[in-house]
């Protein structure tokens, strides 16, 4: 650091950088030199977190993870909001690490399946699949935050970049899943609150929406002879008592839809679209909780279902 070698907070932005562009040994040093300066960086335990497990270094994950839970018992809201989620999924992907660990122990085949996404993504990793009779390792590749309206967009962002070094580093010819349009279908940001402000028809934005996502993703990923696979979006789970009645209707027609305009689009572009709408959905269109491993991802096991239950 040119600035100030002993600003924990420079460190922690530095490690964050690194993590974003897929460089984890540089992120680790940095953010382990932020914990080294100031233990009070929860955000340091939870990057080191997710790349620990990205790397099946598990007892290393279990150690951040454990770490996070003392900064988390405050009351800083804005802290928790994204802390705390990520902490209780991975904490329940190591419970599961624990108790079931050949799911985890297969060897990396000379087939693998990139997983590209949002913390949906982490579900997967690690595990194996079956797909077009070949057994693929499945390699993940997160981009926190992430939405597929950020991929739409016009304009560079930093999702893009991440998304762009991602494809940069990847073998001609990969078979590539893309796993966004989860944080798009959430009732308090993307589609819905985009809709209330704008007025304009959820029909018109999610088709744009999708059109866009689709479009952006396939020439990215042409560059590098790649033919994506695209993921849907699961059964929403609507458990908010905060939210009214008019906005579950829409939140239950949003995912339908979103599933519904991939799948068309897809189809067109003979692209192959897997399915966890339909493997998920109740009959009030609301998730059956079923194969849900916690209140919002899928259970690793859930991926091969929806393979089997897909025709190609």
């Amino acid at each position: 650091m040119l600035i100030d070698p002993l600003h924990a907070n420079a460190y922690n932005s530095l490690g964050s950088i690194y993590r974003d562009l897929g460089e984890f040994d540089k992120a680790i040093r940095c953010l382990n030199k932020t914990l080294e300066l100031n233990q009070n960086f929860p955000q340091s335990h939870m990057v080191l977190s997710i790349i620990y497990w990205l790397q099946r270094k598990w007892e290393l994950c279990r150690f951040h993870i454990k770490a996070i839970a003392s900064y988390t018992k405050g009351n800083n809201t804005n802290l928790n909001q994204f802390i705390i989620p990520y902490r209780q999924f991975l904490s329940t992907l190591l419970k599961l690490q624990s108790e079931h660990p050949r799911l985890y122990d297969s060897e990396i085949t000379e087939k693998i399946l990139y997983a590209i996404g949002d913390s949906h993504c982490l579900s997967y990793s690690h595990t194996c699949v079956v797909l077009n009779s070949d057994k693929h390792f499945i390699k993940s590749k997160i981009i926190i935050g992430c939405k597929a309206w950020h991929l739409a967009m016009e304009r560079g962002n930093k999702y893009k970049l991440q998304l762009e070094q991602i494809v940069k580093k990847l073998p001609n010819k990969s078979k590539v899943m893309m796993m966004f349009g989860e944080i798009d279908c959430r009732p308090d940001q993307g589609i819905l609150a985009y809709h209330k402000k704008s007025q304009t028809p959820l029909d018109i934005i999610i088709k744009n929406l999708v059109d866009k996502y689709i479009d952006y993703v396939c020439n990215l990923l042409g560059k590098r002879e790649v033919s994506p696979i695209f993921y849907g979006v699961p059964a929403p789970v609507l458990k908010d008592k905060n939210l009214n009645k008019n906005d579950r209707e829409k939140m239950r027609r949003i995912v339908k839809k979103i599933n519904h305009y991939l799948l068309d689009n897809l189809n067109y572009r003979n692209y192959l679209f897997l399915d966890p709408y339909s493997l998920t959905c109740n009959s009030d269109r609301e998730s059956n909780e079923q194969i849900l491993l916690d209140g919002i991802h899928l259970k690793p096991s859930a991926l091969q279902m929806i393979i089997d239950n897909t025709s190609f």
